[in-house]
């Protein structure tokens, strides 16, 4: 409980923009999730995503690479398919951070994997198409993006849930990068 109560603040931190208040949570349940002789406990890999999402947003891309590969690692032995997905999208995105587009596209299919592989929310499954069509955003392939914001049902002016934000940035980046501001 007291692992999950500190990866929970580590997130609500990093939400919150407290990058070193969430660190420093984050830091403190992976200690809980290692062992005296140093092996890590499948649950550190929460812990090890929250680090690697903060070091991701202070640009320490070797850091966050190194704590997410680990929580990548560990995260099948501890078998949430939620968290599983999530670190391998993270991983995604620092890989295209690096210029590994060959990394990132395996670290994106392995969490495609996940899902199709468990029984998942179909809002898990279009989380992850919107980060798909953000990823090809950045690689520069409009054409794909552009299909799955025409097949997502999307339109610019439903009501957002809050649960659906990602998807609704990723349509409106869409929306940016091919010129329609007014639908952004």
């Amino acid at each position: 409980l007291e692992l999950y109560a500190l990866t929970t603040l580590s997130a609500v931190a990093y939400y919150q923009g407290q990058l070193h208040q969430s660190c420093n949570f984050a830091q403190e349940a992976l200690e809980l999730a290692t062992l005296p002789s140093g092996q890590m406990l499948p649950s550190a890999s929460w812990a090890l995503k929250g680090l690697g999402y903060n070091n991701y947003e202070w640009n320490d891309l070797a850091s966050a690479e190194k704590h997410t590969q680990l929580a990548a690692d560990l995260g099948p032995k501890w078998g949430d398919p939620i968290d599983m997905t999530g670190t391998f999208l993270l991983l995604s995105n620092i890989k295209i951070a690096k210029g590994d587009v060959t990394g990132a596209q395996h670290a994106f299919e392995k969490g495609e994997e996940v899902i199709q592989s468990h029984a998942v929310s179909s809002g898990l499954v279009n989380w992850v198409k919107s980060e798909k069509a953000f990823c090809w955003l950045r690689q520069e392939n409009l054409d794909a993006a552009v299909r799955w914001a025409r097949n997502s049902g999307m339109v610019p002016t439903d009501e957002i849930s809050l649960l659906r934000t990602s998807e609704y940035r990723t349509l409106a980046r869409v929306y940016l990068a091919t010129k329609e501001y007014e639908k952004a």
